[in-house]
């Protein structure tokens, strides 16, 4: 199976990162303890650069405590396929190129970090020496961090799910949706589900546990809701990395 795509088109070299990606991989869905031990990223040495960089950005919050920011979810199964794992990665800024990614609303720019939350539908057959996709998986980002201006080329909206924005990569196996201050990436197996996937996907709020206990019927009730318009800013990549509050759960958190 195809592995998941990587984001190749940024402005900066991620060539470190795509090698952690790879491992988290093989990790999550490779060895004999795949099924009970989800992946941590080895701890970076921190420099002074990279800890002051990252004090400019939102705290990076642990698996199983509130989130800073809005993430989605298909809930406990979708499409017959149970959910089998969740991932929350925050990691420090890549101080090998700075100022590359996104951009506050004064202007000044940020390194990169991988920081999403991340909700994975199935299993997969990893081989011996590599790791492989699952049928689904439900990223959300910051949208300060992650958005469609960050991209060397900036990517202009190609479809609208349920109201918002969204841009269709890899033959529509990857859309990214920009709705409010979240960036939500839905991968899928093929483009069909990935699309059905995206049409379905239910907002928590800041402040929920990650990850959620949502059930079937609250995500039910939550994806035929509209998704909010991105912040002012966000799909520019001009969106004020502010941290959110647990009590800012509008249309702008």
């Amino acid at each position: 199976m195809k592995r998941r795509r990587l984001w190749t088109e940024l402005a900066v070299p991620l060539t470190v990162l795509g090698v952690v990606f790879t491992f988290g991989y093989l990790a999550l869905f490779g060895g004999d303890d795949a099924e009970t031990k989800a992946f941590v990223p080895p701890e970076p040495k921190a420099s002074a650069a990279a800890k002051a960089e990252a004090a400019r950005m939102p705290a990076c919050t642990g698996e199983g405590k509130p989130t800073n920011f809005a993430f989605y979810t298909l809930g406990p199964r979708f499409a017959g396929v149970e959910q089998s794992k969740s991932l929350r990665r925050c990691d420090l800024p890549d101080m090998s190129s700075p100022g590359s990614s996104m951009s506050t609303a004064g202007g000044k720019r940020h390194a990169f970090r991988a920081n999403y939350a991340s909700v994975i539908y199935g299993d997969c057959e990893a081989g011996d020496d590599e790791g492989c996709a699952p049928p689904l998986e439900i990223q959300t980002w910051p949208a300060c961090e992650r958005n469609a201006g960050t991209y060397e080329k900036a990517k202009r909206p190609n479809l609208r799910i349920r109201g918002a924005p969204a841009v269709v990569f890899d033959g529509g196996t990857q859309i990214e949706i920009y709705t409010a201050r979240a960036t939500v990436v839905v991968f899928g197996a093929d483009s069909a589900l990935t699309k059905r996937a995206a049409r379905a996907v239910a907002r928590q709020d800041p402040g929920t546990r990650f990850p959620s206990k949502v059930t079937a019927a609250g995500v039910s009730a939550a994806s035929r809701q509209p998704l909010a318009r991105p912040a002012r800013g966000a799909m520019a990549g001009r969106l004020d990395c502010r941290p959110v509050s647990a009590s800012t759960s509008g249309a702008g958190a």
